[in-house]
């Protein structure tokens, strides 16, 4: 959690939002708490061991952090908290103090003078559990390990105090020479926690036995580093080197080869004298920078909760045992104030909703920062993110946060912000990876099937037994394996985005209702896109057109699949021809294939509009190829010498199949040639051509090879000048001219989603 964070929020949300008139000054404006605490005792005899200096009473939603202890050893001091018995959650929860060993409970009824029963004013049947403050953890460099703290009484203010000061302190050794020096040890941080990635070790070692310097720090503290989780396989452990090039270049190499550190940015002479183990240059080096306050021998200003997970200072120092450049490890500030919780048995909470926490003893370390959630905090969020519904599914920190829902809340909880945030609700939700636990732990609850493949099996069949056929949206699920995916085509474009291992199955959802497949029959002039945007590893597949009626967009199908192959595609459209029977009782009609003559336009789809992406365009010919095989014999409208049959992909996709002109364009504007070569490449798109062949050959004449490439590349896409040039395909002139120009229907409903 940065400092700034916590800081920030206290300056003006303070004067939009003031706290309650009676509420503490040092209570966070996100909090919606009851007023303040009330002194309801003074030297109270608990029992006869235990007298209570003071006693608080805390009215019910009450949040209270850093709870007021003794001041001596054997002094105590009592908070009651008033609790809704419908809503009981023990406060202790929201304490920032880590709580451990020694602890335990009392195996049987105890009571309490302070817990009585409202109705016949006796001492209701307790459980009553103790444990220890367990402190914090500090860096040994750091200035808090030299001192002794002790506190009993700390406000969120005071923390803030601490905090303010040592940002201050920051600042004041802030110079262009301190930001090289600490790049320069977080590089060397980095290559001490990561080392050479590489899985097999070669002989890399200058000298064999010696490690990545010999001022570094050993491979046993790395793997202490790691917290248990295993480290990768076969890991290189030779030696990273420095050295310099023939042109007198700095670099790092282990597998791997970095020459980019002489370019200003690392302070070269003090990588050097750690590689080399100059230690003369290394403490001239070190001591300078301490004496202006920073480096490795600079006093640290890190400390974190008890309960963080952390073991180490992320900062490198010098550890003045070894003499090593290290992350050190934290030193635990140890604490023996105890906390005793008396809560009344569940049958008797309605008659006492109370529960009473003594503190004994001061706390002998710093007072820990708030990085821990309350849980009235989050409650309120939970049910926030449940408000998302569908949503839910694939929200990240970054989203949620950015989500239209949040947004509209927050501007309603905290009406005098002009622009409230998360973390006014409390601080620690400035922190994503804190948020991210809330968030995974919703998702499990609403998702219990995950929000995977299994998953979305789970929805399926869920939705199959709910719904009315007329109201299933996902219509099917499929799932082929890599080894019946057959070889892939000579023209398909290779997936070398990394989306899935070649051995990976090909999954493929179909969306679309009832009513849509009903319109889509109908369509005469579509359009389809392909794009990698919203669904982590699945590509999004969509057929869309236009109502000429209302002007308006229409999106017929949504397809999730994971790989975009011609194969791919042409499942696809079998499966989606497969839907539009069982909802309409026909399929797709194509004009050159199920239309009774040229000119038959009735009821059959009369134009495609692509971009110039080879697997879709392919896989629907692949399609059709395989569709007209399964019809009786029939002449070619455009070739009467020939069957349907025997068309092939290619020759089928010149019979409806266009090419965006948006694309197209836009290509040529990328394209690194002359102007005069840009409008020879236009000229191509159009009815007819005065002279083709002869501009082909312009075109990669004046334009070099990057013209040279446009041309290769369209003429691999067998479909691409057939799409661009009327009188290279067998589309009827009529439907040419009718036709839309371009994609850019079924771009704009991929981006609205």
């Amino acid at each position: 959690m940065s400092i700034d964070s916590l800081l920030n929020p206290l300056t003006v949300s303070n004067l939009l939002n003031p706290a309650p008139a009676n509420c503490s000054s040092d209570v966070h404006p996100g909090y919606s708490l009851a007023p303040a605490r009330q002194l309801i005792h003074r030297d109270y005899k608990l029992n006869s061991k235990t007298t209570l200096s003071v006693v608080y009473l805390y009215p019910p939603g009450s949040v209270v952090e850093y709870p007021e202890t003794g001041q001596l050893d054997d002094q105590s001091v009592g908070h009651l908290f008033h609790l809704d018995p419908k809503g009981w959650a023990k406060p202790s929860l929201d304490f920032l103090y880590s709580r451990g060993e020694p602890r335990g409970y009392s195996r049987g009824n105890v009571s309490t003078p302070l817990l009585v029963s409202s109705i016949t004013g006796q001492e209701v049947p307790c459980t009553s559990r103790y444990s220890t403050c367990q402190g914090v953890k500090v860096c040994p460099m750091s200035m808090y390990c030299m001192d002794s703290v002790h506190h009993f009484s700390v406000s969120r203010t005071t923390v803030i105090t601490r905090l303010k000061e040592e940002q201050q302190q920051h600042q004041d050794t802030l110079s262009p020479a301190s930001e090289v020096f600490e790049r320069t040890t977080a590089l060397l941080a980095a290559l001490i926690r990561v080392g050479c990635t590489s899985r097999t070790a070669t002989e890399l070692e200058v000298n064999g036995d010696e490690d990545l310097g010999p001022a570094l720090e050993h491979e046993a503290d790395r793997q202490e580093m790691r917290r248990g989780f295993p480290d990768a396989a076969n890991r290189c452990t030779g030696n990273i080197i420095f050295g310099f090039s023939s042109e007198d270049t700095p670099f790092i190499r282990g597998h791997f080869f970095d020459g980019s550190i002489g370019n200003g940015r690392y302070h070269v002479g003090y990588l050097q004298a750690v590689f080399e183990g100059d230690t003369e240059e290394i403490v001239r080096l070190e001591t300078e920078a301490k004496l202006n306050g920073y480096g490795p021998l600079a006093a640290c200003q890190t400390a974190v909760n008890r309960s963080s997970q952390r073991i180490t200072c992320g900062a490198l120092h010098r550890d003045q045992q070894t003499g090593c450049l290290k992350r050190m490890k934290f030193a635990e500030q140890s604490c023996t104030c105890k906390f005793h919780e008396y809560e009344p048995k569940p049958e008797y909470r309605h008659e006492c909703p109370y529960i009473l926490v003594v503190s004994k003893g001061p706390h002998t370390h710093l007072a820990p920062i708030p990085e821990k959630t309350p849980t009235s905090v989050k409650i309120e969020l939970e049910s926030l993110l449940q408000k998302l519904e569908v949503d839910l599914a694939d929200i990240t920190p970054r989203s949620f946060l950015r989500h239209p829902v949040v947004k509209s809340y927050l501007s309603s909880r905290f009406p005098m912000l002009q622009n409230p945030m998360l973390s006014n609700l409390h601080i620690s939700l400035s922190n994503r990876s804190h948020l991210k636990v809330y968030i995974q732990r919703i998702k499990r609850t609403c998702f219990p099937w995950g929000t995977g493949w299994n998953g979305l099996k789970h929805l399926k069949m869920q939705q199959d037994e709910l719904l009315a056929p007329d109201d299933q949206y996902i219509r099917l699920i499929i799932e082929i394996p890599s080894t019946s995916l057959g070889p892939p085509e000579e023209d398909d474009i290779p997936e070398d985005d990394g989306l899935l291992k070649q051995d990976e199955p090909l999954r493929i959802v179909i969306c679309m209702t009832s009513y849509a497949s009903n319109k889509l029959v109908k369509a005469q002039y579509l359009q389809s896109d392909i794009a990698f945007k919203r669904v982590v590893g699945f590509y999004e597949f969509e057929i869309a057109s236009v109502d000429p009626y209302a002007n308006t967009s229409l999106t017929f199908c949504r397809v999730y699949m994971t790989r975009q192959t011609a194969f791919a595609h042409k499942e696809v459209m079998k499966h989606i021809n497969a839907v539009l029977e069982k909802d309409t009782g026909r399929g797709f009609r194509w004009r050159h294939i199920h239309g009774s003559e040229i000119d038959d336009y009735n009821g059959v789809i009369l134009n495609w509009v692509v971009d110039q992406h080879g697997g879709q365009a392919k896989g629907i010919g692949l399609y059709l190829q395989d569709l007209s095989q399964a019809l009786p014999p029939k002449l070619d409208f455009h070739q009467p010498l020939h069957l349907i049959q025997d068309l092939d992909a290619y020759g089928h996709l010149r019979r409806f199949l266009t090419v965006c002109t948006t694309h197209f364009y836009r290509n040529i504007r990328k394209c690194s040639v002359s102007e005069d070569v840009r409008n020879l490449m236009r000229s191509l798109s159009c009815i007819r051509h005065d002279d083709w062949e002869s501009t082909v050959q312009a075109i990669c004449h004046l334009g070099g090879t990057p013209a040279k490439n446009w041309i290769m590349d369209k003429e691999r896409a067998k479909f691409a000048f057939p799409g661009l040039c009327w009188e290279k395909s067998y589309i009827p002139l009529e439907i040419w001219q009718a036709r839309r120009r371009e994609s850019n229907i079924a771009e704009i409903v991929h981006a609205n989603c």
